[in-house]
């Protein structure tokens, strides 16, 4: 996994998966993992790159003044990790 800058106004999550390939489905994916990062990709106002040859996926989203503004997510309580 990385996380990169591409340019001041975008950045770049890829991840690259060490398990089983996956075949994504045309028009969408069945998996939650993937119907997971398809969703933040889409909140983020970015894209979503899969390549189940690789068993990888690249999400690129903007950063800084072009990021999305909706709206934010609640703070975490105090002592909260924010792991499940």
């Amino acid at each position: 996994m990385s996380l990169s800058r591409e340019g001041p106004e975008h950045a770049v999550l890829a991840v690259t998966d060490d398990g089983a390939p996956f075949a994504p489905v045309p028009g969408g994916t069945k998996g939650l993992g993937l119907n997971l990062v398809k969703g933040l990709a889409r909140q983020l106002g970015g894209s979503l790159d899969i390549n189940g040859a690789n068993k990888s996926f690249v999400v690129k989203f903007p950063t800084g003044r072009h990021a999305y503004t909706g709206v934010a997510a609640p703070p975490m309580a105090k002592g909260d990790s924010g792991r499940a």
